[in-house]
């Protein structure tokens, strides 16, 4: 075979063996990949469910802009982007990371059991802080501040059985995560009561504005995950 005919076929085979490679790698949104499921979304924020089995990996996806997460599970995730060695993260229940995000990345379970993990990204990417302070009156009840940037505050929540939170004002819209199991009775001013009876990993959205108190019905504590949108 004449040899440059030889050269134009190996290119040929080449290019579409490249093509297809770059198509195999080409990183889908996160809302397509399929070990996200969506958990709850409105204007402020959106949130998935990551669930993984040991040593399985999600899709390469992308991860447009800054997020948070958190694990309801102790668990090691290996987040793998091509070109780079893979990065370990580990995770204690209800421990708090933040990303920059704008990146493509597979997350593969490095761990001996499933990942249970929640994925919360604010819609929101500039604002003006929170001046308003974690100042709630309570008894039998603790606050942690896990992260506060220009347009989200996050802070954990312990409530003891009987424990609670007197009536206050939401100074931003909230959405609160149960970290487990709990049954919490919210009384809303000029309203009657409603029980959360919260599984982990329920979400439950609260308008800033609203006026309102919490006491920890449960015979174990209440533990909750917040993220505030100013």
């Amino acid at each position: 075979m004449n040899r440059r005919i030889l050269l134009a076929i190996t290119l040929f085979v080449f290019s579409i063996s490249a093509g297809a490679q770059a198509d195999s790698a080409t990183p889908i949104s996160i809302d397509n990949e399929p070990h996200h499921s969506l958990t709850f979304k409105n204007d402020r924020v959106v949130v998935f469910h990551l669930q993984l089995q040991p040593n399985e990996a999600t899709e390469t996806h992308r991860h447009p802009s800054f997020y948070a997460y958190f694990s309801l599970e102790p668990v090691t995730i290996s987040n793998e982007v091509a070109g780079h060695p893979p990065v370990l993260t580990q995770l204690e229940p209800g421990d708090l990371r933040t990303s920059k995000g704008g990146f493509n990345v597979a997350e593969r379970n490095k761990s001996s059991g499933p990942a249970d993990i929640f994925v919360v990204q604010p819609l929101k990417s500039g604002g003006d802080g929170f001046p308003a302070p974690l100042a709630i009156p309570m008894h039998d009840t603790g606050i942690i501040e896990l992260y506060t940037g220009p347009a989200m505050r996050v802070y954990s929540l312990g409530i003891a059985s009987g424990g609670r939170l007197e009536e206050h004002t939401e100074a931003y819209d909230s959405l609160v995560i149960a970290l487990k199991d709990s049954h919490v009775r919210e009384i809303v001013a000029g309203n009657s009561s409603a029980d959360w009876n919260m599984k982990a990993g329920d979400t439950r959205w609260i308008p800033r504005g609203t006026i309102h108190s919490e006491t920890n019905l449960g015979s174990a504590p209440a533990a909750l995950i917040v993220f505030e949108f100013n």
